[in-house]
């Protein structure tokens, strides 16, 4: 790890071996990554035993919520005893070098592997999924008779030891039986993949939920695939809700007819028509019969009732979960592809070496219908080994996601050349090819060997154009800077490279990727459309890729879609190309169909750190930040810094930012976005760092430092006016309105978001477009222009239920909430606003809450109920703080004060007034005048009538 990433929040998250913890517990090696915490293997020096470490992650210690589930998790696992349930040790508190201090918790080690890994390698013997189903049923016996029930029972979160016996671990989300009967019946907590039909309506949960995620389990062991295995996550999510899956029989016929019932019965919709407990499971399983079932009805009832449900539940979740059908993926089946590690060569310089891989790699990224592991994931899964020495082609297999590994070495031979090489996953032989005068011819011939085109399974043999000794070591040098993260040094050399040979494709198209990495679109559409012209017809495969890349540098998202898609469907286990499509569909507005797509990739392959970062990044835009933040970018960072990928990492650290800032974690975000300038600027991502100092305004600007917002914003144009990008350009002008409005400078800011909008406008930007029509509607507002105000706002409503977008759309109804108040709407603002409060608690939004509830405030203040106001006031005042919101926080405070002054509690009024005095110096002008007004009536009211 760099020393530019282990400062800030994550310092100690990938942890090194040999790392003491708390004085006692010694690291060995990183065993997972979950929502709360890292799992590590580790030494008890105390016992002198190996245990499981669990390292709760340093900002939701800082979260209380967070912290009492950490706790709650060792106090529920502690509660339940069986020797089929991880058993807790000790909980312990470490200080690392840094003055930071985390909590964690000990537990027994379970020497093996997670049950999905094991479901990963296909279907189960039926006696060992009859075992291991027993076994996970009495540790839920143990939970339940202690009142607990686990709320997350997946494959994941069952460990099975080298003996084949089943461990329930993991009661992070855990309630107990009394608590969750009581507690709020719209928290829907789980993985979405097994919660039961009544998590997914939110409805209280008991003992039949385990028992129902026990099914699925039990379903996927016998099948290889989940029960619901043809339908997208929210297809099947709303399939649960109004029927059961097919019988096991169906998919695997030599289920035993009552171990298939059994899966039945636990599979039901409705909970009171499951087994009764967990021991009625055990009971079953012992006896191989099931006790008579009472809900059988007449067919014509049963057939009533399931339409019944799918009136009520399926139209529930269309309304509110609509899932798009086109570009949908398909079901999940294993990767059949091929992993070509880094070509060896002790002979060769390290430029010529990676040079001619480079060239390799070229020619089979053309190759029809093969599939391989793209360079960068074959770099993250040689660090995601910690090998010591050389790995095992095995471990790089399993590490990959590939069904077969290559290892090529080119060797000196009494004045000649020659390639060797070895293959796994089929047959372990000697690879050899024919001796030649140079290293790149050897590969050259190398490639056409039968026993080449096997190993790699190509259909036939392929060409490989080994450009100058010249250009190779440029482009060797190229990919060496490239992979140290130094993205700046790795485009002058590939500039240099395609000068020398205007005729090398390869060289072409890695320039075209690296300059759209860093924000050169002019560079890179330049060398896509070079690239174009010398491909031309003779490679349908590549013509066609490049087609895609034109595409989305142009801004034509929807046509890059078309064709990656194609792409994917003539190499579907090419997640390098399926990654593309989900950004493609991303970038169209197409949330809900590129997540889908980006959860079918990390379900095949789930050590892919860019799947994680985009499914991160694209929830944030949807406006479920929390999952993002607490999932998805933990595991994209771990994975990124474990495979030393310095730009990977840097673009996390920013989405992190933005998360956090969605949730009202201002100083964590404004962090994230100081680290991410600095890295990005590191690894030579100008585009990036703009997008950072853009960020960075937005946050300062809250706070009131609004000198240092301007400079940042001054030097996120300067980057922007050099990379020519327009839509950078308008995101600077939409920035530049939001700092004038935090200055009070309604006419400024509205001319500001004009030009934004326009901006957005000509770079196809829809995000962009949505944004500027909202806060040019609320300038509008500003300044008392109502009717322009709502024709912004309702056509900004508009553009974010297309996009999908629920942050955008919680804040337009704000808005237009906001428009009721002012034309006299009392009722209907006060609805309008306590409606998009709702959405946004539920999707912990805080400075969305925050703003609801000032506007509540300001709502009940002009409807006389001052005990209302005054209750709003204080609970916006709470989250504006958190936030280290200056105008928020100065905003509400002044409603509080005229809320008291028209209660007739002037003393109160003038103290919170006075209090504010600090604060009004670094207000907009806006609010000073708010705050002279209501000084002004004090001292009426106090009967000074001094000027």
């Amino acid at each position: 790890m760099s020393d530019a990433t282990s400062t800030g929040l994550y310092a100690q998250m990938d942890l090194a071996p040999g790392t003491l913890l708390a004085g006692r517990f010694r690291i060995e090696r990183l065993l997972g990554v979950g929502g709360m915490g890292v799992v590590y293997r580790a030494l008890d020096e105390a016992l002198g035993v190996p245990v499981a470490v669990k390292l709760l992650r340093p900002e939701v210690a800082q979260r209380a919520d967070a912290f009492e589930r950490f706790r709650q998790e060792l106090l529920l696992a502690r509660q339940v005893s069986s020797p089929h349930v991880v058993r807790i040790h000790d909980i312990a508190r470490h200080e690392f070098a840094n003055g930071e201090a985390r909590w964690l918790i000990s537990m027994d080690l379970i020497e093996g592997e997670p049950l999905d890994h094991r479901i990963d390698r296909g279907p189960l013997a039926v006696d060992d999924a009859v075992r291991i189903t027993r076994q996970v049923a009495l540790g839920l016996e143990a939970a339940h008779a202690r009142d607990v029930v686990h709320r997350d029972l997946k494959p994941a979160n069952i460990l099975i030891d080298a003996d084949g016996n089943a461990y329930l671990t993991d009661f992070g989300v855990a309630r107990s039986i009394a608590s969750s009967t009581r507690g709020s019946t719209n928290s829907i907590v789980g993985t979405p993949d097994y919660l039961s039909p009544e998590q997914a309506r939110g409805d209280p949960v008991g003992p039949r939920s385990d028992l129902y995620a026990l099914g699925l389990i039990l379903h996927e062991m016998l099948t290889g695939e989940r029960a619901f295995a043809s339908a997208t996550a929210a297809e099947a999510l709303a399939q649960r809700l109004v029927r059961s899956p097919p019988l096991v029989t169906t998919r695997r016929a030599d289920t035993p007819s009552w171990l298939a019932r059994l899966a039945e019965r636990l599979l039901r919709p409705q909970p009171s028509h499951r087994l009764p407990d967990a021991a009625a499971v055990v009971r079953a399983i012992d006896r191989r019969e099931l006790p008579r079932d009472p809900h059988r009805q007449w067919p014509w009832l049963a057939a009533a009732v399931v339409l019944m449900l799918a009136i009520a539940g399926g139209a529930f979740w269309r309304t509110h979960h609509a899932v798009p059908t086109d570009g949908a993926p398909a079901p999940s089946r294993p990767l059949d592809r091929v992993l070509l590690m880094p070509l060896e060569g002790a002979a060769l310089s390290d430029t010529e070496r990676v040079g001619l891989e480079s060239v390799l790699r070229d020619a089979l990224a053309d190759a029809p219908g093969l599939a391989r592991v793209d360079v960068d994931r074959t770099l993250q899964a040689l660090g995601q080994l910690d090998a010591t020495g050389r790995p095992t082609l095995e471990s790089m297999r399993r590490a990959g996601a590939a069904s077969r590994v290559v290892r090529l070495e080119v060797q000196p031979v009494a004045g000649a050349w020659r390639v060797v090489g070895e293959q796994d996953g089929g047959t372990d032989e000697r690879l050899q090819g024919p001796r030649a005068a140079t290293a790149g011819d050897a590969l050259r011939e190398w490639l056409r060997t039968p026993s080449a085109i096997d190993a790699l399974g190509l259909t036939s043999a392929i060409p490989l154009r080994v450009p100058s000794a010249d250009v190779v070591a440029l482009r060797g040098a190229a990919e060496i800077a490239r992979r140290s993260g130094h993205y700046d040094a790795s485009l002058a050399t590939l500039r240099q490279a395609t000068a020398n040979d205007r005729t090398d494709v390869g060289a072409w198209i890695r320039l075209a990727e690296v300059a759209q990495a860093v924000g050169e679109d002019d560079i890179a559409t330049t060398a896509v459309t070079q690239a174009q012209r010398i491909t031309g017809a003779s490679s349908p495969r590549l013509a066609q890729r490049l087609a895609a890349m034109h595409s989305t540098l142009d801004g034509d998202s929807e046509a890059a879609a078309r064709a990656w898609r194609q792409l994917f469907a003539r190499s579907p286990s090419d997640t390098q190309v399926e990654l593309q499509l989900a950004r493609s569909q991303g970038a169209a507005g197409d949330f809900d169909t590129a997540i889908a797509t980006l959860q079918h990739i990390t379900s095949r392959d789930a050590q892919d750190a860019r799947a994680w970062f985009e499914l991160g990044k694209l929830s944030i835009l949807k406006g479920d930040a929390r999952p993002a933040v607490d999932d998805y970018l933990v595991r994209a960072q771990v994975l990124f810094n474990r495979g030393r990928s310095a730009y990977g990492a840097a673009e996390v650290v920013n989405a992190l930012g933005v998360g956090y800032g969605r949730l009202g974690q201002t100083r964590e975000a404004e962090e994230e976005y100081r680290r991410a300038v600095a890295l990005r600027r590191a690894v030579g991502n100008r585009r990036g760092v703009a997008t950072s100092l853009r960020n960075l305004a937005n946050l300062l600007s809250q706070r009131g430092a609004f000198d240092e917002a301007a400079s940042s914003l001054d030097d996120a144009r300067r980057i922007n006016v050099e990379l020519n990008d327009r839509a950078g350009l308008a995101a600077v002008d939409n920035e530049r309105g939001l700092l004038e409005e935090e200055r009070g400078h309604y006419a400024a800011s509205l001319d500001a978001f004009r030009l934004a909008l326009q901006g957005f406008e000509r770079a196809g930007d829809p995000h962009g477009v949505a944004q500027a029509l909202n806060d040019i509607g609320f300038a509008q507002y500003q300044l008392g222009a109502y009717d322009d105000a709502q024709t912004y706002w309702q056509r900004a409503a508009d553009a974010y239920h297309q996009l999908g977008d629920a942050t955008g759309a919680i804040r337009t109804q704000q808005n237009l909430g906001l428009l009721e108040a002012a034309r006299g709407r009392w009722s209907d603002a006060w609805q309008s606003q306590q409606a998009a409060l709702a959405q946004a608690r539920k999707r912990q939004m805080a400075e969305e809450a925050a703003v609801g509830l000032r506007n509540l405030a300001e709502v009940a203040l002009a409807r006389g109920d001052v005990a209302a106001a005054l209750s709003n006031v204080a609970q916006a005042r709470e989250l504006f703080r958190e936030r280290d919101d200056l105008r928020g926080s100065v905003d509400v405070l002044l409603l509080g004060v005229e809320a008291r002054l028209d209660a007739g509690d002037t003393a109160s009024a003038k103290r919170e007034l006075d209090a504010l005095r600090g604060d009004l110096a670094k207000a907009s002008t806006e609010q000073r005048a708010i705050a002279g007004r209501l000084g002004a009536l004090l001292a009426e009211a106090s009967g000074d009538t001094r000027g």
